[in-house]
């Protein structure tokens, strides 16, 4: 589906088949018919062998270009950016993430090593829920506002579902200040005295 829909793009859009990563030393990837997804593997699992590192698609850019980072790896976002966080703070100027902290699927210590990495960048972060509803915007500083929302997503897990994850946009203030205001339902939190 991808390469057809590319087709019209010519060369703006290439096609880099293989998984993001390298993500955990025991994870397998398993298919449902038209979509698939990464899960933790038994003892018996078979090892992804063919990862694509991001330093190495974020080597295809041009640097004049403004990047943006999107993944949706199942379980693994957070880690792919708690593993390979230099290579994509230093690249990419929107960094766009599923924060799934209940469904992750690699070390948990990941979660707070992501937060802490949020927090030294001096990105924003647009969080929304995940039907696209601006939920608050977090200032520089203020990324430990994720550790607040993760322990809400996981008593969500445990009462009613209404919110399974959350997306993240985490933007430069160059990337920030290109964008219009936050809209109408989100909160935006300083990081000090205004």
């Amino acid at each position: 589906y991808l390469k057809r829909n590319l087709r019209g793009m010519g060369a703006r859009a290439t096609v880099v088949e293989g998984f993001v990563g390298p993500v955990g030393s025991n994870v397998e990837f398993s298919m449902h018919g038209s979509t698939g997804g990464f899960r933790a593997g038994g003892d018996d699992a078979q090892a992804v062998t063919s990862w694509v590192r991001p330093a190495e698609l974020l080597d295809m850019t041009d640097h004049n270009d403004l990047v943006v980072w999107k993944s949706d790896v199942d379980g693994f976002d957070i880690h792919v950016l708690a593993n390979h966080w230099t290579d994509i703070d230093e690249r990419a100027d929107v960094i766009w993430f599923e924060f799934d902290t209940p469904g992750t699927l690699g070390d948990s210590n990941d979660v707070d090593a992501l937060i802490e990495a949020l927090i030294a960048s001096e990105r924003h972060c647009l969080v929304y829920d995940n039907l696209g509803r601006l939920m608050v915007d977090l200032a520089p500083g203020c990324a430990n506002g994720l550790a607040t929302l993760s322990n809400w997503l996981h008593q969500q897990r445990q009462g009613h579902v209404t919110v399974p994850y959350l997306d993240v946009w985490a933007l430069t203030p160059e990337a920030y200040g290109l964008l219009e205001s936050p809209k109408a339902s989100g909160t935006k939190v300083n990081s000090g005295p205004q």
